[in-house]
């Protein structure tokens, strides 16, 4: 078969064409899909950064709560009776901050022993013992604030989180007692 002259321009250009095209194709394609790739991995990596964000300062403020609660005077003087004491005070003031606050479970004073003097939950006052708790060891230990990993709450089995923080006197020494916010997850 002979080719006339416009064939043997028209065929291999044709198929340099296709071929051109092709590899075109290629990598129009490969690089476009590495560079959406990228693009939500960026995506992605901005996300985590803001709702890590987001939820450090979500803590920041329950954490800067209980430590506020751990200070007010009637908890303060309350965490200084000795135990077995009636906290009526604090009971009713727990009573009332958690009627205005939607993130916690609870808000309790624990006393050295590990035991609720006062509580937010109906029942829970002279019941609940978190002496076993990992938290309150250390709080108790260090005298510092302590943080629970995700936990399951022994008043409702729901996911919580935990803050304590010890109550101090007037004179900024350990009473041995704690406050615990409860956070519902």
């Amino acid at each position: 078969m002979r080719l006339d002259l416009r064939n043997r321009f028209l065929i291999p250009t044709s198929v340099a064409l296709v071929i051109a095209f092709g590899v075109y194709l290629g990598v129009t394609t490969h690089q476009t899909s590495r560079a959406l790739e990228d693009a939500v991995l960026g995506e992605m990596a901005q996300l985590d950064e803001v709702l890590t964000q987001q939820i450090s300062s979500w803590i920041d403020h329950r954490d800067h709560d209980v430590a506020r609660w751990a200070a007010l005077p009637s908890i303060r003087s309350d965490a200084a009776q000795p135990p077995g004491s009636q906290a009526l005070e604090s009971q009713m003031l727990l009573r009332e901050v958690a009627s205005h606050t939607v993130d916690y479970e609870g808000i309790h004073l624990i006393g050295a022993d590990g035991v609720a003097i006062a509580s937010s939950v109906e029942g829970m006052s002279g019941v609940l013992d978190v002496a076993d708790r990992e938290y309150f060891k250390q709080c108790k230990s260090t005298g510092k604030a302590s943080y629970s990993k995700a936990l399951k709450s022994k008043v409702t089995g729901e996911p919580i989180v935990v803050i304590c923080h010890p109550v101090r006197d007037n004179a900024g020494r350990n009473t041995g007692a704690m406050v615990l916010g409860v956070v519902d997850l």
